[in-house]
C-alpha cells in the first residue's frame, strides 16, 4: 500500500473513506456507549470531526477557550500603567480618590469582622494616607517606644 499521488483521486478516496470511519465510530458509540471522538485533516489540511458527544461541543469550548485567553492577554496589557512620575494631576488626583475608596472600603470590611468577633492577628495602625507622627517620650516612658499613630 502506497501513498496515491493524483490529488483529484486522493480528495476523492479520503471523503469515502472519512465517511466509511465516522460511521463506524458513531456504530461504536451507538452499541457500546463508548464516548468516541475522531479527528481527521483532509489532504488539503482541512480538519472534520465526528464523535459523540458532540464534537462540535469541543469546538465550541475550544473556541470559547481561545476568545478567554485573548481576553486576559488584553487585561493584562491595558494593567501596564505608566509610573506614577510620567501621571498627569488629574490622574494622580483620580488614583488618590480611588485608593481612598479602598482604604474606607477595608475599614468597613475590618469593623464587620470585628464586630462578628474575628480577631486579627496584626494591629491596624490607621489610614495609609495619614501620616504617622512621631512622639518624643521623657526618659520615664522609654519602655512603651518612641513613636506611634494618629489614632
Amino acid at each position: 500500500m502506497t501513498r496515491m499521488q493524483n490529488q483529484s483521486n486522493l480528495q476523492v478516496t479520503f471523503s469515502k473513506r472519512r465517511d466509511g470511519v465516522f460511521k463506524k465510530a458513531t456504530e461504536l458509540s451507538t452499541l457500546c456507549g463508548a464516548d468516541v471522538v475522531v479527528v481527521v485533516f483532509s489532504p488539503r489540511n482541512k480538519p472534520y470531526s465526528c464523535g459523540h458527544p458532540s464534537v462540535e461541543k469541543l469546538n465550541r469550548l475550544e473556541i470559547s477557550l481561545e476568545r478567554e485567553k485573548k481576553y486576559g492577554e488584553a487585561l493584562q496589557a491595558s494593567r501596564k500603567e505608566p509610573p506614577i512620575e510620567k501621571l498627569s494631576s488629574f490622574d494622580l488626583k483620580n488614583l488618590c480618590k480611588a485608593l481612598e475608596a479602598a482604604d474606607e472600603e477595608i475599614e468597613r470590611l475590618v469593623s464587620i469582622k470585628k464586630e462578628r468577633g474575628f480577631e486579627f492577628p496584626y494591629q491596624t495602625i490607621g489610614s495609609a494616607f495619614a501620616p504617622l507622627r512621631v512622639i518624643e517620650h521623657s526618659s520615664s516612658d522609654s519602655d512603651e517606644g518612641s513613636s506611634g499613630s494618629n489614632d
